[in-house]
């Protein structure tokens, strides 16, 4: 990082990144469950948040081998704990109205993991 803004004015957003933000008088007890390159869950008292990075949309297989793999993540992560409530936020470069950006794969697991 040092070495990319010493080079002169940084633009764009050339590094990735994920983050979940905990206070401690909040909460008796955090747990990660997971930590990659695109997903991070915590499990904070009864309650899951997860964090998730999406890839901007490409015609590829990389993108396709990418989206499945987040999703599968997630689906694991809802299966594991189903009783506890899931909060899931971060940036989802997913385009809903044209459905090439892999949205109904998103929208199949939205739909399989929520329980009335």
């Amino acid at each position: 990082m040092d070495e990319v803004c010493g080079k002169g004015v940084l633009r764009g957003r050339p590094f990735d990144g994920l983050g979940i933000f905990i206070r401690k008088s909040v909460c008796n007890s955090d747990q990660c469950l997971i930590k990659s390159d695109r997903v991070l869950a915590v499990k904070v008292d009864s309650c899951i948040f997860v964090c998730v990075y999406f890839p901007v949309f490409r015609h590829t297989a990389e993108y396709e081998s990418t989206i499945s793999n987040i999703i599968s993540i997630l689906d694991d992560i809802a299966a594991q704990n189903k009783q506890n409530p899931l909060i899931i936020g971060g940036d989802f470069n997913l385009e809903f109205a044209n459905g090439l950006s892999q949205c109904y794969a998103f929208n199949n697991f939205m739909a399989s993991a929520y329980v009335k």
